[in-house]
């Protein structure tokens, strides 16, 4: 069992951990990277307007990681993101979802990180909204993200304790980066955001995990009275043209565009256009 000061250590490294994960999140999402301040809390804050949501972590069974932010801070975070797509005046839930989403990359991003850590695989499956009370057992931090505009957004995120003592118990000796020799080639590459931590040694693993690829032709609306009239030989007008490209999907999301052609007698795509990461938020499925 670890002891107080290999318990706060560990605890440290989450956080920090964490802190990285959030800051690159949002400079892939949003085009920023902001400044996080980490403060510890001695318990959750209860705050009349916040949500509650649990982060399932798969290194200890029922032992969610808990995550609670104001509607001030989810709202100013998730809208930030859209923004950056130009998709402003969004609903409220599409804000909180779009909230919810940056977050779970940034709890993928940490429990790779843990895989590491621990020399076991864990992963953390997609937040949800909960009424529970936070258990006792907890630790709790507030990390503030500061942008280049002023604007801050806090997050209180409360880390099971037993979750801390099963990373302390599996944790090994992080290897220091080695500086390259070649200093010159190192500057040329440009600045790059110092970290503690190695990259992570799961990317290898990751590379042969299986995508479903799918490819639209269009999309249709039609009310519910004319979709029960659809029999055999109805036929539906999708909102694309003959000589448009089609869409090709990955995970939900538009990742490129292309042409049909026909490949020893099957159906292929040829891809004419690689969408940028702003398209892709706009083109979510």
């Amino acid at each position: 069992m670890a002891d107080g000061a290999e318990r706060s250590e560990i605890l440290q490294w989450i956080v920090r951990t964490l802190s990285d994960q959030l800051s690159q999140v949002f400079d892939t999402m949003a085009g920023e990277s902001p400044l996080i301040e980490a403060e510890s809390l001695a318990s959750a804050p209860v705050l009349s307007d916040s949500l509650v949501w649990e982060v399932p972590v798969s290194l200890v069974p029922f032992a969610p990681v808990w995550l609670q932010a104001s509607r001030d801070s989810w709202y100013s975070l998730g809208n930030r993101v859209l923004a950056a797509a130009g998709l402003d005046g969004s609903d409220d839930q599409t804000i909180q979802d779009t909230f919810k989403e940056a977050m779970d990359q940034a709890f993928a991003g940490l429990t790779r990180e843990m895989t590491n850590k621990a020399g076991r695989e864990v992963t953390a499956t997609s937040s949800k909204l909960t009424i529970s009370s936070p258990p006792v057992r907890a630790a709790w931090s507030r990390l503030e993200l500061i942008f280049g505009d002023n604007k801050s957004a806090p997050v209180i995120f409360g880390f099971n304790e037993e979750m801390i003592e099963k990373l302390g118990e599996k944790s090994t000796p992080v290897i220091p980066v080695q500086p390259k020799a070649n200093a010159a080639v190192a500057a040329s590459a440009g600045p790059r955001i110092a970290s503690s931590q190695p990259e992570s040694r799961t990317l290898d693993l990751l590379l042969d995990v299986e995508l479903p690829i799918s490819v639209s032709f269009g999309r249709a609306h039609l009310p519910l009275k004319e979709v029960m009239k659809l029999t055999t030989g109805s036929i539906v007008e999708l909102n694309r043209t003959i000589s448009e490209p089609v869409d090709i999907i990955v995970n939900n999301c538009v990742i490129a565009r292309g042409e049909v052609v026909v490949v020893e007698g099957n159906f292929g795509v040829r891809i004419q256009e690689v969408i940028s990461r702003q398209e892709r938020l706009r083109t979510l499925y």
